[in-house]
């Protein structure tokens, strides 16, 4: 992975010298950002188009799809279902529909931990924002229970 990213800031390094070295000239570019658009629309400036192999947006969305996946941060999840019987799967995921009913800001997880089926709810960075919903959600799970976890990097 380290390689991937290294050739991507190498292109990004490389295209950026170009646009500078061309800044006075209209430089032709297929794929048009927001600060490209920002360019081209200032008036008294040149337009900038960008030309590029369509493997380096594939790079890209891999790159952004890992990191999605991958990155984490230490923080807490509320467990509201375990279970590991026969029909667990399909309860965990009855579970998951009703509780993204009561509570639909709050993201819920399915984690197949075999034999277990647990359903966790919540990426919170600190305990007391945990331990806040862990309040309203036990009226509904009352053998809910906060679990440390690494959590997604919370929207900004």
């Amino acid at each position: 992975m380290k390689t991937i990213r290294i050739i991507l800031i190498s292109i990004v390094v490389y295209v950026c010298g170009i646009l500078a070295v061309n800044a006075q000239q209209d430089t032709v570019v297929n794929k048009i950002d927001d600060v490209i658009e920002y360019i081209n629309n200032e008036p008294g400036r040149g337009n900038v188009k960008i030309i590029q192999d369509k493997r380096i947006d594939k790079l890209l969305q891999k790159s952004i799809k890992y990191d999605s996946r991958y990155l984490k941060i230490k923080g807490y999840r509320v467990r509201i279902f375990s279970n590991n019987s026969q029909g667990a799967k399909e309860m965990a995921y009855n579970n998951k529909l009703v509780f993204e009913g009561l509570f639909p800001d709050i993201p819920v997880y399915v984690v197949p931990n075999m034999p277990n089926w647990n359903v966790y709810v919540g990426d919170y960075r600190t305990k007391d924002d945990a331990i806040r919903d862990l309040k309203l959600i036990q009226e509904y799970y009352p053998n809910a229970f906060l679990k440390p976890d690494n959590i997604r990097f919370p929207k900004l």
